[in-house]
C-alpha cells in the first residue's frame, strides 16, 4: 500500500470519494483533514478503489475512517490492517465510524463518541424565536456596546498573522484549572488552526475575519460539505468583547452560507463548556459516530 502524506494537492481525489456520501460527519471534510494533518501525521493510501486514511502518528497509529468507494470495503480494511500490523500493533483503532458503517464492522469493539451538532442556517441567521432569544439578545447587545466593528473575508496575507496572535490569546487566556487533558486539546487545536488559516485561501473556503476599530477580534471559516450543508471549521473570537462569537458565527452564516439548507458545528469534544455551548443554539439534529477497535 503506496501511503502519501496529505498534501491541499489531494482536494480532488478525496472530493470523488467523499461527495457520494449522503450525510458525511465534519471529521471527513478535506479542510478539516488537511487541517489536522501535522498534529495527527494523517496520510492516505488508495486499495481497491477504496480511500484509506491512517492517522500515524500518536501512541496509537489508527484508521481515521473506515475505507470509503466503491463496494464491500473487506479487502481494503484488510489491507489497512497489514499495516497497522506492519507498524507493530496488535488492533486496529477506527477513529470515526459512521452510524451507516456499523454493519461492516460486526467484531468491533465500540466507543460513542460525541456526534456533530447540526443546525438551520436560516435560524442561525435571524436568530428569531423563543429558544434563541437569548442569541439574538447578545448579537444585539455586541453592536449596541462596541464602535467601529467590521467585517473583511480572510485573507492570508492580510490577515494571518493577526488571527495567529488571535489564536494563541484564546490558547492563553484565564480561566479555573481546565485539566491536562483539556489544555492538550486546547494546544493541538492551536496548531491546527494556524495550519487551516495558512491554505484556506489557496483552497477557496470561505472565512470573514471580525475587526472592533483597528484589533482583530474574531475569526471563522468553513467548507462545504454537501450541496445543501456547510461545516464551520474553526470560530475563535476574543474573550475581552464580550459577545463577539454570537455575532461573528451569525454573520458568517448569512454573510457566506444562506443558500445552504444545514450547518454542521462539528462535535463538542466532551468538552462540558462546548457541550453547552453548542447545545444552547438548539440543534436541529445530531449526527452519532463512534470510535472502533477490531482485533488483528
Amino acid at each position: 500500500m503506496d501511503i502519501q502524506l496529505l498534501s491541499a494537492g489531494d482536494r480532488e481525489l478525496f472530493s470523488r470519494y467523499i461527495s457520494p456520501i449522503a450525510r458525511p460527519v465534519s471529521d471527513i471534510s478535506f479542510a478539516n483533514l488537511l487541517m489536522w494533518r501535522d498534529v495527527y501525521d494523517i496520510r492516505w493510501a488508495e486499495w481497491d478503489h477504496h480511500l484509506c486514511v491512517f492517522s500515524i502518528g500518536g501512541d496509537e497509529p489508527s484508521l481515521f475512517f473506515p475505507p470509503i468507494g466503491d463496494g464491500p470495503p473487506e479487502r481494503a480494511l484488510d489491507a489497512c490492517r497489514d499495516v497497522i500490523r506492519g507498524i507493530g500493533h496488535n488492533r486496529l483503532a477506527i477513529e470515526i465510524v459512521r452510524e451507516e458503517e456499523l454493519g461492516l464492522l460486526p467484531e468491533a469493539s465500540l466507543t460513542e463518541r460525541s456526534g456533530d451538532y447540526v443546525y438551520e442556517t436560516s435560524r442561525l441567521i435571524s436568530l428569531e424565536g423563543r429558544a434563541l432569544s437569548h442569541k439574538r439578545q447578545n448579537r444585539n447587545a455586541f453592536i449596541r456596546k462596541n464602535n467601529g466593528i467590521r467585517i473583511e473575508p480572510y485573507q492570508t496575507t492580510v490577515h494571518r498573522n493577526g488571527c495567529v496572535a488571535l489564536l494563541n490569546r484564546w490558547n492563553h487566556r484565564d480561566s479555573d484549572d481546565p485539566g491536562q487533558e483539556i489544555c492538550i486539546k486546547r494546544q493541538q487545536e492551536t496548531a491546527a488552526a494556524t495550519h487551516l488559516l495558512d491554505f484556506a485561501e489557496e483552497l477557496s473556503l470561505p472565512g470573514i475575519v471580525l475587526y472592533v476599530g483597528n484589533q482583530l477580534v474574531g475569526v471563522t471559516i468553513g467548507e462545504t460539505l454537501t450541496p445543501d450543508t456547510f461545516v464551520s471549521i474553526i470560530e475563535k473570537t476574543d474573550r475581552q468583547f464580550a459577545y463577539s462569537a454570537q455575532y461573528i458565527f451569525s454573520e458568517f452564516c448569512a454573510r457566506c452560507w444562506s443558500h445552504t439548507k444545514w450547518c454542521n458545528a462539528c462535535d463538542d469534544w466532551e468538552v462540558p463548556g462546548l457541550a453547552h455551548a453548542k447545545q444552547s443554539y438548539d440543534p436541529a439534529f445530531r449526527i452519532p459516530k463512534w470510535r472502533a477497535i477490531l482485533p488483528l
